[in-house]
């Protein structure tokens, strides 16, 4: 009778355990994720929608400065020293407008439109109206773009420099903050130019400042018949294009996925028509999709480079009480391939435009990126202070320091959800000076220099009202799991190696007695 009921214990003490690794690793987690699953699709009237069409918390976009400190020096051939001032902290706020929903086709179209307020107690005591001597980008891009398009022009640009943008001869820049982000520098005052008294010097700039109106420059535009150069006030409640994302309706690994931009699937900046390069792909890096792993690729899409880019898996670090997955642009983001390998699939990258520090066969060296196609003008862009880039563009100037922790580009998510916990997004902007045959004030530069203009970190930390939102659909659960876990298995085990003590115990005595 004894051995029967012991028996039975060990069966029922199996049958506990089994259902507990059953309930504890399959059924519960599988509830949970999909939990997960349906809390991510981009359903109408629910709070991810919400944060979809309008983010509730502001990015911090930081901007510092690379100011040129012997820009005077630098025209008779010196080495430009540089010092970084910053950050200039603006708030941006995102929100997405004429949003058209397709269920059949499971997307969303939309254009999201961004807005810059400057942030005076994040900046400290810097202010908009603090004085900056940096590269001129409208008169040293003019330049180069004129080199490789109307040559012979050059001389009749150099001679009208002042008349048309307002400096004396040099490619440098005494300015402020607001002026030259938001503010505007004036180009081609035609109400200026008409005034001149020297009638071949204001027919010289008539000529050139019309070939610039015709110019599709993305910092410039038209205003009051002249141009304005700014370098962020293009994007000041101005939205980058059409996008169409997928819903995640039916797949939610697709959640957000970017298919098209301006309608189409490729874009036309780099090189083959229908190249890996120029494929619409990723994300916008606001919402990721779910049950991430350290072999995730997180595919990022960003129009400020015309191009996508990739995070990997870096290392797991704890942020409030959750583990989260660090991604990172890795040191080969901006590397330029060997244009001559066929079967390289980014050399779609190597425009060979731009002229200055480069490789023999034309491509940029190591870790910076030509965005001449994606801005029109001779803009080279880098990783904050060149962080992993050839040391030709850092040894160019001096007051360059790179910092791995300080300069890369990462996102903190956590895995199981995607939930951004922090982000931070880095660039630089650059520009070669160098000698260019027909603009004299540039003929002592004898060695071409990458001058870097500014970088910009877009960063953001999850807020403790959306921290409460993660923690209730899905940290606060965790423990839950493990109690349940624990218990049914350690119930389990406990009454099976019970049952077989007590069975072995009831054996030994019966051979006693015996």
């Amino acid at each position: 009778m004894g051995t029967k009921i012991t028996i039975a214990a060990v069966v029922v003490g199996a049958i506990i355990l089994i259902v507990g690794v059953i309930v504890g690793w399959w059924v519960i987690p599988d509830i949970i994720t999909e939990e997960i699953g349906q809390a991510v699709e981009l359903k109408e009237n629910t709070s991810q929608y919400e944060r979809f069409q309008k983010l509730p918390i502001s990015f911090n976009f930081n901007v510092y400065f690379f100011h040129v400190k012997n820009s005077v020096d630098v025209l008779t051939g010196a080495k430009p020293i540089v010092e970084e001032k910053g950050p200039y902290v603006y708030s941006q706020s995102r929100e997405k407008k004429d949003i058209v929903r397709d269920d059949k086709q499971r997307t969303i179209s939309y254009y999201e439109y961004q807005h810059y307020k400057y942030n005076q107690t994040l900046s400290g005591d810097l202010k908009e109206t603090d004085k900056i001597t940096v590269l001129n980008p409208a008169l040293n891009g003019a330049i180069q773009i004129f080199e490789s398009t109307l040559p012979n022009l050059l001389p009749m640009l150099a001679k009208t420099t002042k008349l048309i943008f307002g400096v004396d001869d040099s490619v440098f820049l005494d300015t402020n903050v607001h002026e030259f982000l938001f503010g505007g520098l004036k180009v081609c005052d035609m109400d200026k130019i008409n005034t001149e008294t020297d009638v071949a010097l204001k027919i010289q700039a008539t000529l050139i400042c019309t070939i610039l109106f015709v110019t599709p420059i993305r910092n410039m535009k038209y205003k009051d018949k002249s141009l304005i150069f700014t370098f962020l006030d293009h994007k000041q409640n101005n939205h980058d294009g059409h996008y169409t994302v997928n819903n995640g309706m039916k797949y939610r690994e697709k959640v957000a996925l970017i298919e098209k931009w301006q309608d189409k699937e490729y874009t036309d900046f780099w090189l083959g028509e229908k190249s890996t390069c120029n494929k619409v792909s990723g994300r916008d890096a606001v919402i990721f999709e779910p049950y991430l792993t350290q072999e995730s690729i997180l595919t990022v899409f960003n129009t400020d480079i015309c191009r996508k880019v990739d995070l990997k898996f870096s290392k797991t670090i704890d942020i409030r009480d959750v583990t989260a997955n660090e991604y990172i642009l890795g040191k080969d983001t901006f590397d330029n391939p060997n244009a001559n390998n066929e079967d390289d699939k980014t050399d779609c990258y190597c425009l060979k435009v731009t002229k200055g520090i480069n490789e023999e066969n034309g491509c940029l060296k190591r870790g910076v990126l030509d965005l001449y196609t994606c801005y029109n003008a001779p803009i080279v862009l880098s990783f904050p202070h060149f962080l992993w880039a050839h040391e030709d563009y850092a040894t160019s100037v001096e007051g360059i320091a790179s910092d791995e922790e300080k300069h890369k580009t990462y996102a903190h998510l956590e895995p199981e959800t995607g939930t951004p916990l922090a982000g931070s997004k880095k660039v630089q902007f650059n520009m070669f000076v160098r000698q260019v045959a027909g603009v004299s004030y540039l003929d002592k530069i004898t060695v071409p220099r990458l001058v870097p203009i500014l970088w910009l970190d877009e960063s953001v930390e999850i807020t403790d009202e959306l921290y409460a939102e993660l923690y209730d659909m899905y940290i606060s659960k965790l423990p839950v799991i493990d109690a349940i876990r624990g218990t049914l298995v350690a119930v389990g085990a406990f009454i099976v190696v019970l049952s077989v003590g007590i069975h072995l115990w009831q054996d030994r005595r019966a051979k006693r007695t015996v």
